[in-house]
């Protein structure tokens, strides 16, 4: 059995802002870019997760990588173990709570005719499944357009406070968005503002302001105590409603039976030219 679904000119990110706000991601650039075009892929009106099949030339066509290049299979089949074991933080003021993103990724070994399948971790569904209240909705083409992981998660986080106009952050808080506070090791890059902001925020604001419907601008926050301690970063943020996003290639989706999984499997395909 196959149900061809309706094509969408637009693909949208929709997360529920817990999920922004309140974890870490320890993916990198073309990870990033896979996740979130995984996540353009779910339909609005999707009460559970179907496994998403994508092949490995629409994967690679998503990504920052030279088609013309060789050794696609090792690069891809690399990428994707590591996207595996990839892990999202949640951070409350008692504990963290690791979750794995994904239940499975199965990966093919051929090349030539090859595909992966993703299926979400189900704990997700709250996060990512019919979306009405305390969500961000942004089009996919604004990250794919970025080549930053810094700029990414940024732009992520700040997106969902657009509405607001401003967000402020502990250094701390920073850090743990960006991944830069490992949980398990303790270890921790730029500890201090003024390397944070130069290495991180001001490249990652500008890469935002060049490529994306928001523009952002921040400062340093001192402390109340100790007017040269910096504790926190405050962004103010100006939704840009000209902005266009990058063009991408249309796909179809196709729901189809698959004796692998107990549910119909998404296949994503590169639409065909006219």
């Amino acid at each position: 059995m196959e149900i061809k679904e309706q094509n969408r000119d637009e693909r949208s990110v929709v997360q529920g802002n817990k999920l922004i706000v309140s974890t870490s991601n320890a993916m990198k650039t073309n990870q990033l870019k896979i996740l979130y075009f995984l996540i353009s892929c779910i339909q609005r009106e999707d009460e559970l997760f179907f496994p998403i099949e994508v092949d490995y030339h629409t994967l690679l066509t998503f990504i920052d990588y030279d088609t013309n290049k060789g050794g696609k299979k090792a690069y891809l089949t690399e990428l994707l173990e590591d996207m595996a074991n990839k892990s999202y933080y949640v951070y409350t003021q008692d504990r963290i709570t690791v979750y794995p993103w994904f239940g499975v990724i199965q990966i093919d070994r051929n090349l030539a005719a090859g595909r992966v399948v993703f299926k979400f971790n189900e704990d997700l569904s709250k996060y990512l499944l019919q979306q009405t209240r305390n969500f961000t909705q942004y089009q996919y083409g604004f990250i794919c357009s970025m080549s930053s992981t810094h700029a990414i998660k940024l732009y992520n986080l700040l997106r969902s406070f657009a509405f607001c106009g401003s967000a402020e952050f502990t250094l701390t808080k920073i850090r743990q968005t960006m991944n830069f506070l490992n949980p398990k090791s303790g270890n921790d890059k730029y500890k201090d503002y003024k390397s944070l902001s130069k290495y991180v925020l001001a490249e990652a604001t500008k890469k935002i302001n060049d490529n994306t419907d928001i523009s952002v601008r921040y400062e340093p926050m001192k402390s109340p105590e100790d007017r040269r301690k910096v504790v926190g970063v405050r962004f103010y943020i100006k939704r840009n409603c000209d902005a266009v996003p990058t063009s991408l290639p249309r796909i179809s989706t196709t729901l189809i039976e698959d004796e692998g999984f107990d549910r119909p499997v998404r296949r994503v395909t590169l639409q065909d030219e006219d």
